[in-house]
């Protein structure tokens, strides 16, 4: 998620939600960060499991807030936790 940062906040999700980064889905009742921000005219808001978030503060980039290059690189197969979330089948 890039853009103009606006707004965090840790919320209990009142459906299943994806995390931006790891795409795993976490089920109602869950703790995710949501984050909101301004990309151009429009508002934007992603969602984040805490392993991501954790990650992402201890490696910033300095082109996105909360994913962005961090995303890819997720996904390329570097930062790969293992970690499964609430209520997912292995």
């Amino acid at each position: 998620m890039c853009g103009e940062y606006i707004r965090d906040k840790e919320v209990k999700i009142r459906k299943d939600r994806r995390c931006f980064t790891c795409e795993r889905i976490f089920l109602k009742g869950s703790n995710l960060l949501y984050v909101l921000g301004k990309d151009g005219r429009s508002f934007v808001g992603a969602y984040y499991c805490q392993d991501c978030v954790e990650i992402m503060n201890k490696y910033p980039t300095e082109d996105c807030y909360y994913g962005g290059d961090f995303r890819e690189y997720y996904h390329d197969g570097h930062l790969k936790s293992g970690v499964r979330a609430k209520g997912e089948e292995s």
